[in-house]
């Protein structure tokens, strides 16, 4: 959905309206208020551009109900289009919410309304969040929660493929050995840290099947490989000679890893064989590139410079499709098991048939994407958006019905990182210098 919530009103009750868009984007909701979307209605047909916002583009409609609600024909027409919508929708869409004495007909008595007039904003905020993150698309809560353990250094998380386990290490102190730790329960069912490794130096750490990957920040300074069961380290080496070695994606399929680099080029590692092979040839231009895996056989790549997005078949490299979007490409993300890709860019998230490449459904993100993980299992993309400073929100998007799962913006410190657990029942985000657990509650 493009919208959390859209607010129906009259004019007279516009000032409500207001304050209540305000408060339910200050928690990271995003909210149709009609004055912050005068830019898109001018010189369009109004009946068909409400229908639209109403029946098909958000997820919850709040009514305004006043006397004066009731003689408001856009009000009436907003109003039938989110009823039109509850045929589909019985666990209820619309939410009344009285502003004075009126009674419509339509407002039966067996339904459970609002009354501003003996409660407040604050309170019809609080329960509005609340509905949200607990409609029937999911919902996250905190179950255990670790302080930093890396003292002042940034960390991240990564999820362990076809388990529902994480790896965590630290991202800023790439003077010193690295340090990973693996989170996950003991027979009791509760969550602890287990020290994996004092690494080589980097900055990315990925997870393939029984392996973890450490990728420095320089390629030319190797790769190490360890094994999650026996402890081993093997350490191999990209063969390129590009001025840019920054990595500045990484991602796991199988056991292939698929490695961005700046400069535009991709490689894939075998983690069975160590071997690399290129499969996108780069520049000396700085270009940063992104990629996921399309199933076994094809992978996405875009990059910061361009709006393109390109597929390419792992079997003979070559370009197999370009899609080209409104935004340069910051994430990519695929879902082969049901024919689903995501591409966030600059100030939107994308996502798309791969059957047709079809644009299905876009929504508004700030700032764009900070961190990007995705789940293939349920089909489940999160990311932080805006950069890593308190306020920032964490979000947990439905590939399939595009949906939100869950929203939730930063308090001290700001969203940094964020994984999901194979079968999403997990989802563990750092915010400043701690760690927390969210377990999916419905």
């Amino acid at each position: 959905m493009r919208f959390d919530f859209a607010i129906s009103f009259a004019g007279p009750q516009r000032d409500i309206a207001r304050e209540l868009s305000i408060r339910l984007s200050a928690l990271g909701f995003s909210v149709f208020f009609d004055e912050l979307f005068e830019h898109e209605m001018l010189g369009r047909d109004g009946a068909d551009y409400l229908n639209q916002i109403f029946f098909t583009e958000s997820a919850l409609c709040i009514a305004l109900v006043s006397q004066d609600y009731e003689k408001r024909a856009w009000a009436q027409l907003e109003r039938r289009a989110a009823q039109a919508r509850e045929l589909g929708q019985p666990w209820g869409f619309l939410i009344p919410v009285l502003c004075d004495e009126a009674q419509p007909q339509w407002l039966l008595p067996t339904r459970i309304y609002f009354d501003l007039k003996n409660r407040s904003i604050a309170d019809l905020t609080r329960l509005l969040a609340n509905r949200a993150r607990g409609h029937p698309g999911g919902q996250y809560k905190v179950t255990a929660e670790f302080p930093g353990f890396f003292g002042d250094h940034s960390f991240s998380v990564s999820s362990i493929p076809a388990t529902n386990e994480f790896v965590v290490w630290c991202t800023s102190d790439l003077t010193s050995p690295q340090r990973i730790q693996r989170l996950r329960r003991d027979a009791t069912g509760r969550w602890g840290l287990v020290e994996l490794a004092q690494s080589a130096k980097g900055r990315y750490v990925v997870v393939g099947t029984a392996k973890v990957v450490v990728v420095p920040s320089e390629s030319d300074e190797g790769l190490r490989v360890y094994d999650l069961d026996s402890a081993e380290m093997q350490l191999c080496r990209v063969p390129r000679n590009r001025r840019w070695h920054m990595v500045t994606d990484c991602m796991v399929a199988g056991t292939n890893v698929l490695l961005a680099f700046c400069g535009g080029d991709v490689w894939l590692l075998d983690l069975h064989t160590l071997q690399f092979q290129e499969v996108r040839g780069g520049s000396d231009d700085v270009v940063y590139a992104h990629g996921d895996f399309l199933g076994s056989s094809r992978i996405l790549v875009g990059d910061d410079r361009s709006t393109d997005l390109v597929m390419i078949s792992l079997v003979d490299h070559q370009i197999q499709r370009t899609i080209n979007l409104p935004e340069t490409i910051m994430a990519v993300a695929g879902f082969p098991s049901v024919h689903r890709a995501v591409a966030v860019g600059e100030g939107h998230a994308f996502l798309l048939s791969t059957s047709d490449w079809r644009l299905l459904h876009s929504h508004e993100i700030l700032q764009g994407a900070f961190d990007f993980s995705r789940t293939e299992e349920r089909a489940l993309y999160a990311f932080t958006s805006g950069m890593p400073f308190s306020g920032n929100v964490l979000q947990v998007h439905d590939a399939m019905s595009q949906s939100v799962v869950f929203r939730e913006r930063s308090k001290e410190g700001g969203w940094r990182s964020s994984a999901i657990s194979s079968d999403g029942s997990a989802l563990v985000a750092v915010r400043g210098r701690d760690i927390l657990i969210f377990e999916r509650t419905s």
